[in-house]
Parts: structure tokens; sequence; C-alpha cells
């Protein structure tokens, strides 16, 4: 499994091929990044709190509303789980961290949340779990800022000239998780997805891929 979902701190493509398949003509294609450019972005972090952010949209695959939404208190890291209380179509569901997703989580939560509870924005009982410099939760357009941040602090010029927010992460993750030939319904589950038709538009993988994934046949 990859390491930032199953607990190493690098990832290394295995992928076969690298096919890139048409999307359906109702659904336009998006950003995929690979494991490379991932390493490259977790690289670049200057904090903990830009290495939350990523482990957040990447390792965990969460949507930026939930991201938004979270609380302390949903962030279980003894048990390693992420508890999403209101995902799309207010659903609940448990997102396991692996040790390098919970290990960001505690460093930034242990290391760095507190410096920022002394800023002007900040409300006790608010509990948001990612809060800004003057201490208010993150609201949700402000994390594709925040991405482009760490992306400018890469030395990848291509990265730096494409389109790429915090949606592109979840996508990454999922045809990542896929090509690690994790069961298609375990992504799906992962990201909160109703349908399995939905979890196959966030890949860039081959619909005969696919088709063995659900049959369970191996190459």
């Amino acid at each position: 499994m990859l390491q930032h979902v199953a607990g190493a701190r690098r990832y290394t493509d295995q992928s076969s091929d690298g096919i890139k398949v048409p999307l359906p003509k109702d659904y336009a294609e998006r950003e995929i990044l690979t494991l490379e450019e991932i390493n490259q972005l977790y690289d670049a972090c200057s904090n903990v709190w830009e290495r939350a952010i990523l482990s957040l949209g990447y390792g965990c695959g969460l949507r930026v509303g939930e991201i938004e939404n979270l609380k302390i208190e949903d962030i279980r890291l003894h048990e390693k789980i992420i508890i999403v209380t209101s995902g799309k179509g207010n659903k609940r569901r448990a997102i396991p961290m692996s040790p390098g997703v919970a290990q960001d989580l505690s460093d930034y939560y242990f290391n760095h949340r507190d410096t920022m509870t002394t800023g002007k924005d900040y409300n006790e009982k608010d509990h948001a779990f990612m809060l800004n410099k003057p201490g208010g939760q993150i609201k949700e357009h402000t994390f594709n800022k925040y991405l482009r941040r760490i992306i400018a602090q890469t030395q990848n010029e291509s990265l730096k000239g494409r389109e790429i927010g915090m949606h592109c992460l979840r996508h990454s993750i999922a045809t990542h998780l896929i090509e690690q030939g994790i069961p298609l319904d375990q992504v799906r589950q992962f990201l909160g997805h109703s349908q399995l038709e939905t979890t196959q538009r966030y890949t860039r993988i081959s619909k005969e891929q696919i088709k063995k994934m659900i049959e369970g046949h191996d190459d």
C-alpha cells in the first residue's frame, strides 16, 4: 500500500504502464499527480502545518469541505482513524490513518497548533482542528491558496504551471491506491462514494484494469 497511507515516508511508483484512458464525455479529465510529484510536495513543506494539509488531502483523501469541518475530537490519534461526521450527503465514515499520516497530524497538533491559538481570531469553543495563523478556522476556499504556496516552494516548474487544487490530491490518492492493487470497493469506501462508477471516474487507469479488479482476476 502507499506509504503515506500505509506507513513509509516516501513513495515508490509501482504502476506498470501509465496508460491514460479517456474519461466519460460528461466528466472532464482532472489533474492526477504522480507519486514522484507527491513526494516533491511533501519535501517542499516548510513546516508541520503544511504537511498536515497534504496528509489530510492526499493521505486521507478528504474533500476540502471535510477538512474545513474537522474538529479536534474527530482526529483519534491513538486509534489512528479520522471520523468524518458530515461527508457528502451527510454520510459519516471512518478513515484509517497510516503511521506517516498519524505522525504528521500529531506533529501539527502537539507542536504547532498551540502557537496559533494566541491569534486574534481564535475561539476555544470552535474546536476546529486546522487553524490559520490568526487562529481562526481555515475556510474551504483558502486551502487551495495554501496548496499553491507549497507548490511554489518546489523546484518543479511543471507543477507550478498547472491548475492543481486540493481536489487533485483526492483524485491522485484514488488512482494510486487502485494502481497498487487495493480493491475498488475499498477505495470507494475510503473516499466516501456511494457508487463504484464515481470512484472509477476519479482514476486514470484502464477499464480493463477496473473490470479485472471487480472480478477478482489477476494479471
